[in-house]
C-alpha cells in the first residue's frame, strides 16, 4: 500500500466549534457554529435552555520538524537501551512520528518485515 499524503497541519482546514456551558444544568457542550454571524444563542443538549456562557477553547500547538526531533531526542537521552521487542517497536512508531506521519507507517512496516525474517535485514 503506498503511503498516505497527510497535508502539514497548518493547511488543513479548520472547523469552527465553539465550547459552551449550560448555566443551569452546568453541562459543557460544543456547537458547530456557522462562518456568518447568528444571533441564535447555543442551546444545552442536555436541557435545553440557551442559558449558556461561552468558554475559552484550547489552542493547538504546531511544531516544526526540528521541535519534535529535539523532543524525541531529549525523552530517548533519558531511557536506558530497549529490552525487548515491543519497546524497540514503540520506539521506532515514536521516532517515525517525531519526523512525520508517514515516515511512522513505513518505520513500523519495515519493524514487522525485520520481526517476520530475523537476520536478513
Amino acid at each position: 500500500m503506498p503511503p498516505r499524503h497527510v497535508p502539514p497541519r497548518a493547511t488543513l482546514p479548520t472547523v469552527p466549534l465553539r465550547d459552551y456551558r449550560c448555566l443551569d444544568c452546568r453541562r459543557v457542550f460544543t456547537v458547530l457554529t456557522g462562518m456568518t454571524a447568528s444571533d441564535d444563542p447555543p442551546v444545552c443538549d442536555q436541557c435545553g435552555s440557551s442559558n449558556a456562557e461561552r468558554l475559552v477553547g484550547r489552542v493547538a500547538r504546531l511544531r516544526g520538524e526540528d521541535q519534535r526531533i529535539d523532543e524525541f531526542a531529549g525523552s530517548l537521552s533519558s531511557m536506558g537501551e530497549p529490552s525487548d521487542h515491543a519497546q524497540i517497536r514503540r520506539l521506532a512508531k515514536e521516532m517515525g512520528s517525531a519526523l512525520d506521519d508517514s515516515v511512522s507507517d513505513e518505520m513500523e512496516q519495515m519493524f514487522e518485515d525485520d520481526m517476520d525474517n530475523p537476520g536478513t535485514g
